[in-house]
């Protein structure tokens, strides 16, 4: 793939961005390149290099700074580099990045910190970058030789250039003396003046994965300074050249697209969804269950949420990636230790990023902290450890429409979901009943005497339906709303997994309704009547739910509601349409309504 210059926008001060054209296939990888040259250097000194790249970005942008070849002879170099590249940088477009910065144009990029919201760069190469740990080498020795090495600097990039060609001495001469005639004694002081702050540089606000490197025949830069420059950054990684100097991307473009290839694809891919992420997430209601404390499975919930919320702030939408790519995200294990309970009411926030103790290889490693206030001081209240991967849709329902990977998450993308257990483990029985439906007891009796062809269900109340300790609270009646019906078909012969596949039919609510009358305590035994009231031509049905205990020898009616069901034909991933009962599942339904 071959870049042109294609468009550019003049930022002032002798600055401008570069778009570079590219071929019209689809970008492989969702970012915006840029890239940035070093001093007394050209806009395109990467684009070797960058042409040479086997992923496709999303656009290219070249900046052509004021410390290039032609920056004239001014005595006064104004404004500063680090002005002009903040100007130049709000003019590039909104989105996530990656850099390439060389020599001097990554120290005014490391200058910039916040300046340049640094969050939106995903990853940094930084080539010959100039960086030293001690203030004391900036003596006036270093600085008298700095100048004299001048030329020998300037022929540095020129042998680059030349790619290994032999140059009479007299045109040697020429070429040098064009160059500094091109150059400004003022910007070798802007120079001087960047490079001698390296030492107490603050690289921090750089924390995403960073790529420094250095050649070994580089005179102007000890490869051990810029080594050991590289242990200032968070995620930096120092790559040693032997066979290269200061221009290594002229020098050996294929070796530094190599390079830079092998970061891009063990550290781009997974910055794709490292940003760290916060959210504020209430605990659900449904969750109180004892006094005002929240239930294990709700605080799981919560965690939930805040790892979903995670992708959507990384541009990675769950339902965006369902309906426009096929792409499931799946959470396919979760580890949590409370360490201090959960409130209703609480505002939890919650910290999620990549657990970097944990493998990335075959799915996504996620550590979530939720914290709480308590008496002014913020808590860790929940530390949990998750796994993420993404599954390609091939349900039956929704096969006529392929799947699309997403390159930035293929490596953790299957077509189908088979983890071997970590340990074998002993599974308990599950229980063979949710309850008796139609049973023969007494108070079955008496109730299906006002209606045999009421649905009778009989089931004990478990703590997680309770709230304020013992009392059946609102939303366990619309779970127990959702599961009578699921019961009601099961005893008609209708299978909804079976409507799905043959017919891609599921069930839909229009309305619903639940009305608590008196109080219903855990454990007690519940009968729960489900009655077809109504059909509305052959579209819905309405079913009326009334809920009773047995309390001293008496009948009492906890709770009434109704709901009304439908059928929609799912059409591809978005949409989805209303039907009319067939004959089969009209027959069915029909047969159990009253009056």
């Amino acid at each position: 793939m071959m870049l042109i210059e294609h468009d550019q926008i003049d930022i002032g001060s002798e600055a401008r961005i570069l778009s570079l054209q590219k071929q019209s296939d689809e970008p492989s990888c969702p970012y915006q390149l840029i890239l940035i040259h070093g001093i007394a250097d050209s806009h395109d000194v990467w684009r070797e290099a960058v042409n040479k790249l086997p992923m496709k970005f999303d656009a290219y942008y070249e900046m052509d700074l004021p410390w290039n070849l032609e920056v004239g002879d001014e005595l006064v170099y104004e404004p500063s580099a680090d002005v002009v590249l903040a100007e130049a940088w709000k003019h590039l477009p909104k989105g996530p990045k990656v850099v390439l910065a060389h020599s001097f144009g990554a120290n005014v990029l490391l200058s910039l910190g916040e300046a340049i919201k640094p969050e939106d760069i995903h990853a940094l190469v930084l080539l010959s970058v100039y960086s030293r740990q001690d203030y004391k080498i900036f003596d006036w020795p270093f600085f008298t030789g700095m100048v004299q090495e001048f030329d020998k600097f300037l022929m540095m990039s020129i042998d680059a250039r030349l790619g290994g060609k032999s140059m009479k001495p007299r045109s040697r001469e020429l070429v040098l003396n064009k160059a500094k005639q091109l150059y400004s004694p003022s910007s070798w002081l802007e120079f001087y003046k960047f490079y001698s702050q390296t030492p107490g540089l603050d690289v921090s606000p750089f924390s995403m994965p960073t790529l420094i490197a250095g050649g070994a025949q580089d005179f102007s830069i000890p490869h051990e300074e810029i080594s050991q420059f590289s242990t200032k950054f968070k995620r930096g990684q120092f790559e040693f050249i032997a066979h290269c100097g200061h221009f290594a991307m002229v020098e050996d473009s294929d070796f530094v697209s190599k390079l830079i290839t092998s970061f891009i694809e063990k550290e781009l891919t997974m910055s794709t969804v490292t940003k760290p992420t916060k959210s504020t997430i209430f605990p659900r209601n449904e969750g109180n269950n004892i006094c005002t404390w929240i239930g294990f499975k709700h605080v799981m919930y919560v965690a939930e949420e805040a790892i979903l919320d995670h992708f959507r702030q990384n541009e990675f939408v769950p339902r965006a990636l369902y309906e426009d790519n096929g792409l499931c995200l799946e959470i396919v294990d979760s580890d949590a230790r409370i360490l201090h309970a959960l409130h209703m009411d609480d505002v939890v926030e919650a910290d999620v990023q990549i657990d970097e103790e944990r493998d990335q290889d075959e799915s996504i490693s996620l550590i979530v902290n939720l914290n709480v206030e308590r008496d002014g001081q913020m808590l860790k209240a929940v530390v949990c450890r998750a796994a993420v991967l993404f599954k390609l849709d091939d349900s039956p329902v929704t096969q006529d429409v392929a799947p699309i990977k997403v390159p930035a998450l293929e490596k953790w993308t299957y077509e189908t979901i088979s983890r071997p257990a970590i340990e074998s483990a002993q599974r308990a029985d599950i229980l063979e009943s949710r309850g008796e439906v139609n049973g023969s007891d007494s108070v079955v009796a008496a109730i299906k005497a006002n209606s045999e062809k009421s649905l009778v269900w009989k089931w004990h109340i478990p703590y997680f339906y309770c709230h304020f300790n013992e009392r059946m609270k609102h939303s366990g009646y619309l779970r127990l709303m959702e599961e009578v019906e699921d019961l009601f078909l099961a005893d008609n012969g209708i299978s909804i997994r079976t409507m799905l596949h043959e017919k891609k039919w599921i069930p839909v609510v229009p309305s619903a309704q639940v009305e608590i009358l008196e109080e219903a305590f855990m454990e007690e035994t519940l009968y729960t009547t489900y009655t077809l009231v109504d059909t509305y031509r052959d579209f819905t049905y309405t079913h009326r739910m009334d809920c009773y205990v047995e309390r001293n020898g008496k009948l009492i009616h906890t709770a009434t509601g109704s709901i009304t069901h439908g059928y929609a034909r799912i059409n591809d991933r978005k949409d989805w349409s209303l039907v009319a009962f067939d004959d089969e599942t009209k027959a069915s339904i029909h047969k159990n309504l009253v009056g």
